[in-house]
């Protein structure tokens, strides 16, 4: 579990630089549907011809943020819980 204090922008290899796009997404425990949602969200992005960055904004206790990360999401690691807390630390 994140300290209170712990704020972390993990970054995949092959990030998009200077995305013209952002998708933000909120997750918690999501370890299940993440991959996939990760791969719709590529593939979208692919299929328009946009160059964007998918933010996983997180504060999951399972391994939520590795599995978006290894699917090329960037992951923003937040110590609180909560949707509108999540979105405070964009």
């Amino acid at each position: 579990m994140l300290s209170n204090l712990a704020i972390e922008l993990l970054i995949p290899g092959g990030d998009a630089a200077d995305p013209l796009l952002s998708i933000v997404v909120p997750a918690l425990n999501e370890r299940i549907a993440i991959a996939e949602f990760v791969r719709w969200c590529k593939a979208g992005l692919a299929s328009a011809g946009i160059r964007g960055e998918i933010l996983i904004v997180d504060s999951s206790t399972d391994d939520t943020p590795g599995i978006a990360l290894a699917h090329g999401a960037r992951v923003l690691r937040t110590p609180q819980r909560g949707l509108g807390l999540s979105l405070i630390h964009i």
